[in-house]
């Protein structure tokens, strides 16, 4: 079969073996010796219709002869209410494309937007409007595959253009969006659909093409007007649009458009939840505004990582991308200093150690007194040249802006992997940490060989303690990777990639994370001021006395929030591991043998799974056999007296409950700011009452742990109710038959 897009189906069968007699080759089937021809065309690959390929064949006529006989009907007779449902169903079908979903399966079932010059003679208001969702899709496609978000099964593009009008600029088609909406004021639903659109299509504009700072707070101002208008009555509709099956034509859509995508039609969203998926995506885009004025880069990346929870809309997550990185983010990093100016600048405010910043800035004393004292510590000053001593002088720099870009690179790497679904960061992740080893390497050789961290020049009191601290840029980097590292965990409990064997290892490395982060932010943290000496230079050899690493440490300013919601995920992670083991060893889950039909231990798939974490240089991998080391035990020696089980579960209940008090107490706290807090609240609000269901899963264990015939009619489900990468064990009693 043939089709033009002028011309009906042609049989082309017929023809082909008119042309083989033609030229005296007659139409025969050959089949090698010993085939059954019958057999073979009888064949389930052939018959079943489970292994159809779907080809075959059917009448199915061109746009231009539908339209000539009137079978798709002028779109002259769409006004009023007709013209509204119209409008209305395009809108749900544009969700669709949205969703990732083909333009074949949504809103090129409507013909005319293959006929955009007919459309404009006919109806210049639907003319209008369809000529913005055409630029709009235009726009999301351009913002997704310019961006690297996305996955090849995630996001189906275009590959035959429509009919763009390329001639026609963007603010053409807001205008003429405006004017049609001035016209239609008589009908006030129709107006309203066709701001709407120009709101929608300004929004993506500014967010796709625009540069400056001004046109990303613009298009978020444009955004909220956009979603007012959404929840404006005008918007409302108490029955949803009827569907013209005239004027939409699912079935040949596929065979006009000559698309190689195998698509279906696909059955529209109910009006109303499609416009509150309209809603959560134009609040999304407007929030997207606070990033410019977010004040450090732990708030901008916890921005990051809950905007990415939420699981927006692949193009919510490209625009974010978009606005974050530019064309060059690593200089003009949302529109203010250069992220790696960010980093040196974090390091001096929040940690005290403002010496990098000042070597990046090449503040001569500072650089000076570095040289000076590497020199008098690991050379000979007498047989250093002046071309060495330029030769160090350059090389203490370059250390310093080389690990502040390798360190600028893991945030912009970071911050895109978790604006990708949440498979896609998991596997991006994994693939991250080589990179974040070298990090490491590089960011103790600096500490070591540049700044010599390990020669503080201090009394042998003082000189451990100064050892510890000292590593600055090396405790930094390791900070980033054990936050990774916790992502990592988090999100194979989330995708639930552990089988219920692998879960105790999982959830005390998670804790093990967590705890890592507080010990290393404690280190990372300034020395009290009697471990850190005054800074004196030899008036003659320009060297100073103590290391300048450690003198030149001055009074930061934590970030309290941070530590404070550290701590409250490490209580939490804390009780639902004790809580795991205490209910296994009363026999209520099994969370120690592998899956049914698994040949393979589960030692050996945990150890498989995470070997990816022998990548990082610290910590080391814990293997399977570590894990389980540090499990207690609650079948052996006292624990396994039933009054003091109780009574341990009692207490590790209270810890969850204290963990849900303290994120209540961080979410009222004067040092959240009201950016901050509104990026993370919903975050916190779901570990808050993942803390209080843990709570009170332990309070009912532990009020009957004690008695064996009671245990007997309860089971133990792990669950997921709030936070789907916080697990729960839930005790629940068994459903009787």
């Amino acid at each position: 079969m043939a089709c033009d897009l002028n011309e009906t189906w042609t049989d082309c069968f017929s023809e082909f073996q008119s042309l083989l007699a033609a030229a005296a080759a007659p139409w025969r089937c050959f089949a090698l010796a010993g085939v059954n021809k019958e057999a073979m065309l009888s064949a389930p690959e052939l018959m079943d219709a489970k292994t159809d390929p779907g080809c075959g064949y059917g009448p199915i006529r061109s746009l231009n002869a539908l339209l000539q006989e009137g079978e798709i009907p002028s779109a002259a007779t769409l006004q009023g209410e007709a013209l509204l449902d119209v409008m209305d169903i395009i809108h749900q079908r544009e969700l669709q494309y949205l969703q990732g979903y083909a333009l074949t399966s949504g809103v090129l079932a409507f013909p005319y937007f293959f006929r955009m010059n007919l459309l404009q003679e006919q109806n210049s208001t639907l003319h209008a409007y369809c000529r913005g969702v055409a630029r709009c899709v235009e726009m999301t496609m351009r913002a997704v595959m310019t961006t690297r978000v996305h996955s090849d099964e995630e996001f189906v593009p275009w590959i035959k253009e429509l009919d763009r009008e390329e001639h026609i600029t963007d603010d053409q088609i807001l205008c003429e969006l405006e004017e049609a909406a001035c016209k239609a004021e008589s009908f006030p639903a129709i107006a309203a659909r066709l701001r709407w659109r120009k709101h929608f299509l300004a929004t993506l504009k500014l967010f796709v093409t625009g540069s400056k700072k001004l046109d990303t707070e613009t298009a978020c101002d444009i955004a909220k007007e956009g979603l007012d208008l959404l929840n404006s009555t005008v918007y409302e509709r108490e029955s949803e649009p009827v569907q013209d099956n005239r004027f939409f034509r699912d079935t040949e859509v596929a065979y006009w458009a000559s698309t190689f995508t195998p698509t279906k039609p696909i059955p529209c969203m109910p009006f109303k939840e499609a416009m509150q998926m309209y809603k959560i995506l134009l609040t999304q885009l407007a929030s997207l505004k606070e990033l410019l004025s977010m004040p450090s880069l732990q708030s901008i990346m916890e921005f990051v990582e809950s905007l990415g929870a939420q699981k927006p809309l692949l193009p919510v997550r490209s625009i974010a991308v978009i606005v974050l990185f530019r064309n060059d983010p690593s200089e003009s990093f949302l529109h203010g200093p250069s992220l790696l100016h960010r980093v040196l600048e974090e390091l001096a405010a929040e940690h005290g150690a403002p010496l990098y910043l000042k070597i990046f800035d090449a503040d001569e004393e500072l650089l000076e007194g570095v040289i000076k004292y590497r020199i008098h510590k690991t050379m000979d000053p007498l047989k250093i040249t002046p071309e060495q001593t330029m030769y160090l002088r350059h090389q203490t720099v370059e250390s310093v802006r080389r690990w502040a870009v390798e360190m600028s690179k893991a945030y912009l790497i970071h911050m895109e992997t978790m604006l990708c679904n949440r498979g896609l960061a998991h596997r991006r992740i994994m693939n991250a940490l080589p990179q974040l080893g070298s990090l490491q390497e590089m960011a103790y050789s600096t500490d070591t060989s540049i700044f010599l961290a390990t020669i503080p020049a201090v009394s042998a009191e003082m000189e451990q303690e100064a050892i510890k601290r000292m590593p600055v840029l090396a405790m930094y980097t390791n900070q980033h990777v054990l936050r990774v590292m916790e992502l990592l965990f988090s999100l194979s409990l989330e995708l639930d990639l552990f089988t219920q064997g692998e879960l105790i290892p999982a959830l005390w490395y998670l804790n093990f994370t967590q705890r890592a982060q507080l010990e290393n932010l404690a280190l990372l943290s300034p020395p009290s001021s009697s471990m850190i000496p005054e800074t004196r230079i030899n008036r003659r050899t320009k060297v100073p006395l103590y290391n300048l690493a450690l003198t030149t440490r001055n009074v930061a300013h934590p970030d309290t929030i941070r530590l404070a919601l550290l701590e409250a995920t490490r209580m939490i992670a804390d009780a639902v591991f004790v809580a795991a083991c205490m209910m296994e060893s009363r026999g209520l889950i099994d969370l120690s043998s592998a899956a049914k039909h698994s040949l393979v231990t589960v030692e050996s798939i945990f150890n498989h799974r995470m070997s990816c974490l022998k990548h990082i240089r610290s910590p080391p991998f814990k293997p399977y056999a570590r894990c389980i080391a540090a499990k207690p035990d609650f079948s052996a020696g006292d624990n396994t007296n039933p009054v003091k089980l109780s009574l341990y579960a009692q207490k590790t209940g209270e810890i969850a409950v204290g963990a849900a008090e303290r994120l209540k107490q961080i979410l009222h706290s004067k040092d959240l700011l009201p950016l901050r807090k509104k990026a993370i609240q919903s975050h916190l609000e779901g570990m808050e009452r993942t803390a209080r269901a843990v709570g009170a899963s332990l309070a009912a264990f532990a009020a009957v742990c004690d008695d064996e015939e009671a245990l007997k009619g309860y089971t133990v489900t792990v669950e997921r109710p709030f936070l789907p990468s916080m697990p729960c064990f839930t005790l629940r009693k068994k459903e009787t038959k």
